[in-house]
């Protein structure tokens, strides 16, 4: 990483565990309003089990984490102070943000360890972090 990222203040993983909690709660209120548009085309239930659906909803998910992103912060981000920075300081690529997405969902699927990482990690960086060469920093007011 350049020397002006280093230079900003880390991210605390309270911090960290704060701002994915919060976006969790938005997430799930933009993909419950988001699966309302299949069923109504469809004019019945569709089941949770339907590759589409899922599919569809991944997408969702993936365009909300990329524009907040490439913006420089999620909604949680916001609330929590934090800032997400590529290596010489700017808001990341779409590119990046396509790999930090992915890199996020398989640290969760291995039961958080890719987030876990960050207690032991001299940077605090998670494994997305690591894969998207990204990091959140605490946005100095």
């Amino acid at each position: 990483m350049e020397k002006a990222v280093l230079n900003m203040k880390k991210i605390t993983f309270a911090r960290r565990i704060g701002c994915l909690v919060y976006d969790s709660v938005a997430l799930t209120a933009i993909l419950f309003f988001a699966a309302f548009i299949p069923t109504l085309a469809v004019g019945d239930a569709i089941k949770p089990e339907n590759v589409f659906l899922q599919c569809y909803l991944t997408l969702i998910s993936l365009t909300y984490y990329t524009i907040c992103w490439r913006r420089g912060k999620t909604l949680g981000m916001l609330a929590w102070g934090v800032s997400i920075v590529n290596s010489s300081g700017g808001n990341p690529s779409s590119k990046a943000c396509f790999v930090r997405f992915i890199g996020a969902w398989i640290s969760s699927a291995l039961m958080g360890l890719g987030y876990l990482y960050a207690l032991v990690d001299r940077n605090n960086n998670t494994w997305h972090d690591k894969l998207s060469d990204t990091r959140l920093v605490t946005i100095q007011s």
